[in-house]
Formats: structure tokens, C-alpha cells, sequence
């Protein structure tokens, strides 16, 4: 399988990871907002706006889009992008 690695403001957490991995870490996510002191009362979907937190499926799903645009326009440096062999 190929994949391709770009440079990006924030780190793609989750970009080549399989779907139930990427709820792992989202339960991660979610307990760590749990553990702010002043956000422990709210919901996980509060905590996350409060904190201007995206969700890792919406960044995921972000970067795909972002991605697909660069690919379908020929907005790739091909200096920048790599391509890698992921197992």
C-alpha cells in the first residue's frame, strides 16, 4: 500500500491508522479532557469546543479532503511530498 506524507501546520494524528485505532486514541482524547479540572462536569462533545478541540475523525476526514483537493489540482510540491511503504 503507498501513502503519502505532507507537510502540515499540525501533526496528522491518525492519518494511516485503521478505524478502530483511531478510536483508541479518541477514548485517549477524551479522557484527557476529562482530567482538566475545570471540564471534568461537561460532555466530551462541550469539552472539545470549550477547549477548540477537533475531533480525530474530523481531522482526519480534514486532511483526506485537503489532500484530495492538492492531488486533483496538482498542487503538490513533489519536493516536499514522499512517498513511503507503509506494512
Amino acid at each position: 500500500m503507498r501513502a503519502f506524507v505532507h507537510r502540515s501546520d499540525r501533526l496528522p494524528l491518525g492519518e494511516f491508522l485503521d478505524p478502530p485505532l483511531i478510536d483508541k486514541l479518541e477514548k485517549v482524547q477524551n479522557r484527557a479532557t476529562q482530567m482538566i479540572q475545570e471540564m471534568g462536569n461537561f460532555k466530551y462533545p462541550e469539552r472539545l469546543r470549550q477547549l477548540q478541540l477537533p475531533t480525530l475523525a474530523y481531522r482526519r476526514n480534514r486532511g483526506d479532503m485537503i489532500v484530495t483537493y492538492k492531488l486533483l489540482y496538482g498542487l503538490y510540491d513533489e519536493q516536499v511530498t514522499l512517498q513511503l511503504d507503509i506494512l
